[in-house]
This record gives C-alpha cells, sequence and structure tokens, in this order.
C-alpha cells in the first residue's frame, strides 16, 4: 500500500503501489533453490522456500501465493504429490515444472494437474524461467480481473437492486447500509451533506456499532490536504491511519470524536450529482490499514448510484412533505368552501323565508330530508366520503 506524507491514498495511487508477485520455490537441492530465489529477487519478486512437497502444501494454506516453481524429484513428498494436492485444492495457482529427467509420464502428470509450464533442468538460460513466470503470472491476472469483475458485478446488481427499493432517504440508508456491510465490513457509516461555497460539512445520516458521538444535522467547516485532494480528483480515498490522517493538518475537534470511538481506519468516496460533489459517503473501521484497492474498486464502480439514489430519496421526502402540506391545505380550503356554501344556503334559506313564508317553509322540509337522507346513506357503509362537515 502506497502511504503518501499526508497519510491519504488515492484509489489510483494504491493501484500504481500494489505490492509484487509472490512466489513459492519447491526444491530439495539447496544450491537450486539459493540460486532461484537470488534470481527472481533481483527481478523483483517476492519468493519463498520449500525443500519438498509436503512442506509447500502446508505453505499455501499459511500464505498466499501467485505462483508455484517446483522440482519432480524430492524426498518425504515429491513434485507429483504437489501437483495433485494443488490440483484438488488450489486450482488457481499457475504452476511450472522443474525436472532434470523429462519422461512422458511426467509430461501427462503436468498436463492432468494444470500445470502452466514444464522446464528441464539445468535451464541454459535463466531469462527463459522469467519469460514463463511473467506469462503464468498475467494469464493469473486476467483469471483473477475476471472473477473480481465476475463478483463486483454481483454485488453492484445486488446492492442497486436494494437502493432502488427505497421509499425515502432513511430507507434508502438503511438498504445501503445492510447491502455493503455485507461486502464492506465496517463499524461506521455516514453521509455527509458538502457545500462547496462555504466548504461545509452537516452529518445527514449516520450509523454505528460503536457509541454514537456524531450527531444527525452537525455541521463542520473542513479545509485542507484531505479536501483538496479528493475535490481535484474526485477519487475514493483511503486513510489506513487516522491518528497520522489528523495529526498531519489543523482539522475541527469533532473529528477527534472519532478516535474516541476507536476507529483507526477510513475510506472515503465523493459523492457526485451533475459533475458536483455534493457529498461524501464515509465507512470506518476499528482495524487499522483494513481497506484495500478492491474496496476503493467496488465504491468506485457503485458511487453514481449511491449518488442518485440518495438524490432521489431525498427528492421523495421533500415530496412527500410537500404532498403532506398540500392535503392539509386542500382540506382546510374544502373546509372553507363547504362552510361559506353551507352559510349562503341558510341565507338564502331565510331570505325566502321572510319574503315568502311557504316557499321558506318548503326549503327548510328539503334541508332536513337532504340531511336525513345523507345520514342514512352515511350509516349504510357505503358511502364513506359523507362525513359530518356536510
Amino acid at each position: 500500500m502506497l502511504m503518501t506524507t499526508d497519510s491519504v491514498v488515492l484509489y489510483s495511487e494504491q493501484i500504481e503501489g500494489m505490492e509484487s508477485a509472490k512466489i513459492l520455490v519447491v526444491d530439495d537441492e539447496p544450491s537450486v533453490r539459493f540460486t532461484l530465489v537470488k534470481f527472481l529477487t533481483l527481478k523483483g519478486f517476492r519468493v519463498i522456500e520449500a525443500s519438498n512437497g509436503q512442506e509447500a502444501f502446508d505453505m499455501l494454506y499459511r500464505y498466499s501465493f501467485d505462483l508455484v516453481i517446483t522440482d519432480l524429484q524430492m524426498p518425504i513428498a515429491d513434485g507429483r504429490f504437489l501437483m495433485k494436492k494443488m490440483a484438488e485444492s488450489f486450482p488457481n495457482i499457475p504452476r511450472i515444472i522443474l525436472t532434470a529427467h523429462e519422461e512422458e509420464d511426467d509430461l501427462l502428470l503436468a498436463l492432468k494437474t494444470g500445470a502452466y509450464d514444464f522446464l528441464k533442468k539445468p535451464i541454459p538460460d535463466l531469462s527463459l524461467l522469467v519469460h514463463s513466470v511473467n506469462r503464468a503470472l498475467e494469464r493469473k491476472k486476467l483469471h483473477d480481473e475476471r472473477s473480481n469483475t465476475i463478483k463486483q458485478m454481483e454485488h453492484i446488481n445486488e446492492v442497486v437492486s436494494m437502493l432502488n427499493q427505497g421509499k425515502n432517504i432513511e430507507e434508502i440508508f438503511t438498504m445501503l447500509t445492510e447491502s455493503l456491510n455485507h461486502i464492506i465490513a465496517f463499524n461506521r457509516i455516514t453521509v455527509f451533506d458538502f457545500f462547496a461555497e462555504s466548504g461545509m460539512l452537516s452529518v445527514r445520516l449516520s450509523k454505528s456499532d460503536r457509541s454514537e458521538n456524531l450527531r444527525v444535522g452537525e455541521e463542520l467547516i473542513i479545509r485542507g490536504k484531505v479536501l483538496d485532494k479528493i475535490m481535484n480528483n474526485r477519487e475514493v480515498v483511503i486513510i489506513p491511519d487516522l491518528h497520522a490522517f489528523f495529526a498531519s493538518d489543523d482539522y475541527p475537534s469533532i473529528f477527534y470524536k472519532v478516535l474516541t470511538e476507536g476507529f483507526t481506519s477510513a475510506i472515503i468516496t465523493p459523492l457526485i450529482t451533475e459533475d458536483s460533489v455534493h457529498g461524501f459517503l464515509v465507512l470506518a473501521s476499528v482495524n487499522p490499514g483494513y481497506y484495500t484497492a478492491e474496496d476503493a474498486r467496488f465504491l468506485t464502480a457503485i458511487a453514481g448510484q449511491i449518488s442518485f439514489s440518495l438524490e432521489r430519496g431525498r427528492l421523495l421526502s421533500e415530496l412527500s412533505t410537500h404532498t403532506r402540506h398540500l392535503e392539509k391545505m386542500i382540506q382546510i380550503r374544502t373546509f372553507e368552501i363547504m362552510k361559506t356554501q353551507k352559510i349562503t344556503i341558510f341565507a338564502l334559506s331565510k331570505l325566502a323565508e321572510i319574503r315568502d313564508n311557504e316557499t321558506g317553509e318548503h326549503l327548510e322540509r328539503m334541508r332536513n330530508y337532504s340531511l336525513l337522507l345523507s345520514q342514512l346513506l352515511k350509516y349504510s357503509g357505503n358511502y364513506p366520503e359523507i362525513n359530518n362537515e356536510f
């Protein structure tokens, strides 16, 4: 992992600083192991050695390897044992076989167990080995990228499917929290609103499995290296060490609340809508150096959908509030209109009664009859829209 002077790692920087491939060299001859380890180390690889097949197989369970180079003829457990075991338990790790005895049975075994290459010892030109190693690693890289892409697409579809079910911003945030936590573990998730003109951050939504020190609606002004870095590059930012990060610049006291909850690393995703950063999604962990390039790659892929869903949730919440207000206003105005109509009808009735006593009595009878008819219809249960206001 690449650490910059301000303890912040951009996703692109972490990709560039990825560690070199790790190779396991297996041979019972110390001189052969020494030569291969020395040569491959000088070529930039990380190399670990084992003296027999059983030792190598045990190491495969303890460490992660990108490639295995093995001899066939060895005591205790030979290369044939290792090839068969790897075909069963570690089929995706490429294998290169080195042997001084190029027998037909060994060639068949190499083919059956999925060996990538078969080289005869002694190797006259070690550049042949480097060429074979690079080709095997490139093949593994392509396979891993394909598998990771398929897995990432499944995760993206899972998150998008859940986000699309939310009817307001609170529901969307809850679904985002549940779906993300299955993919990228975290102890706190927070959504900040960002106001570019003032440099103000506001806590919109937050959830933590620790004591909750950040309150929804809490505001703070932030300026400094990290904000400049995010705004200029608009990339996911990994903070592997929060203690070093806070010590590197002058930050508001609110950020130190994070440390009191025990968080030691974080990953920050800018939320962009219409080419403007309007907020940040922050995941924090109690484990130092927890977040990886794979996490950053996933968040980069899903950031647009998260921004859209949160904005949709905000608009739906505002629309719901406006609709309730409008319904209340309509109810009040309807009541006022009905009240005015009732007063007008009574006034006309009184006027008619004054001018013509028989007409007035007729109108009174009609009014009473109408009220009686309305009550009968109301209590029949078939007309729920009739109420006492009428």
